[in-house]
């Protein structure tokens, strides 16, 4: 009885000090940081949800004390639409005037709040009630500048994106500094709302690709060989703020119109060729609207005819085969599209290639239809 009892006490001592090391634990858990943290967060979107903005504003005191050199407990697109919703605009104002270059940099240094229903109820309830915060704005004990920039900002917070959207806002935020030139809120607007200034940041540089549909004729000694020509092509493109280099080449397909002789036969009138055309073109817009622009265009290029024939040798293709270069000039018509299209256009080119080919001018007209796009 004695030996049962004392293995108990053994027992009991031996997992005594574990479990009380555990709580401990437990306790330290339950006061850190991060967890405080996750539980503020959690008691402040159930006060948002409530609209016990006065709860919010002491709930949002409370994790900003929380804040220090290794912490964000608030985002700083939750905390600036928290300042909106409890109408704190003297310090939302103050605080959107110290995002700069230096305090973009500073966030990767912290850690950041878990994406948790917060940030998703705090943008879903902006949108749905977007009309109460323009009436709070409206209603502000703030400056003009303060309102048009919080209205700026607004815009932009709500606002789904697509490239017809931001093309709005890139207009209106122009507008905010061309009424405010020296405005604190300059880095804001210029960095994260507008897209034209991150497109100036890159010097206006960009690139793209596109594709067409082309169809034209021939005039000249070319007219007296080929027929009206159809076909398909496609086109790198080099951009420079307005200023539009193309690389490409078009695939035609034609027929002849008079026999091709060659050392061993004769490749009879009546019989597809194949016309490549390459090109180099410069174009610029003489006439820049919001939907469509009108560029002339300037180039160099050259057409290479070939045959295809089974029965044909390398070598009498190569008989048959031309290659002639040509000087271009043309007109490109481009619509700026959306929906299925967004953010490119839709161009319409007119271009004519001239040739010295056969002893004689000839001339390649061409029409082309096609989509393309560029990436800044």
């Amino acid at each position: 009885m004695k030996k049962t009892l004392l293995f108990a006490m053994a027992l009991a001592v031996l997992f005594a000090v574990p479990i009380g090391c555990y709580a401990q634990i437990e306790e330290e858990i339950l006061q850190s940081k991060g967890t405080k943290i996750e539980k503020g967060r959690a008691f402040l979107l159930e006060k948002l949800l409530d609209r016990d903005y006065e709860k919010v504003t002491e709930v949002k005191d409370y994790l900003l004390g929380l804040e220090d050199e290794h912490y964000f407990a608030l985002t700083p697109m939750e905390l600036c639409q928290i300042l909106m919703w409890t109408r704190e605009f003297d310090a939302l104002t103050v605080y959107m005037r110290q995002i700069d270059s230096t305090f973009d940099a500073n966030l990767n240094a912290k850690i950041m709040p878990a994406n948790d229903e917060l940030r998703t109820q705090l943008y879903r309830r902006s949108v749905e009630d977007e009309h109460l915060l323009r009436f709070n704005v409206e209603e502000a004990d703030a400056s003009a500048e303060d309102k048009a920039f919080l209205t700026l900002f607004l815009d932009w917070l709500v606002t789904p994106f697509s490239y017809k959207n931001q093309n709005e806002l890139d207009n209106k935020s122009e507008k905010f500094l061309e009424n405010y030139p020296n405005s604190d809120y300059m880095w804001f607007v210029h960095h994260v709302i507008s897209t034209h200034a991150i497109r100036a940041n890159k010097d206006n540089w960009g690139w793209g690709m596109g594709l067409d549909l082309c169809g034209g004729y021939v005039t000249g000694k070319l007219s007296e060989t080929m027929t009206p020509i159809v076909g398909f092509g496609l086109s790198f493109a080099l951009a420079y703020k307005k200023l539009l280099l193309e690389l490409g080449y078009d695939i035609v397909l034609s027929k002849t119109k008079v026999d091709k002789p060659y050392s061993t036969g004769v490749y009879e009138a009546g019989r597809h060729n194949t016309l490549f055309n390459f090109y180099l073109d410069a174009s610029y817009p003489v006439f820049s609207g919001k939907r469509l622009s009108v560029s002339p265009v300037l180039g160099v290029g050259g057409c290479w005819e070939t045959y295809s024939d089974k029965q044909l040798s390398y070598d009498e293709i190569d008989e048959l085969e031309k290659f002639y270069q040509t000087a271009r000039a043309g007109l490109l018509l481009s619509i700026k599209t959306h929906g299925a299209f967004e953010g490119g256009s839709i161009g319409i080119k007119y271009h004519c290639g001239l040739s010295n080919f056969g002893g004689g001018i000839s001339a390649i007209h061409m029409i082309s239809v096609g989509g393309s796009g560029l990436i800044y």
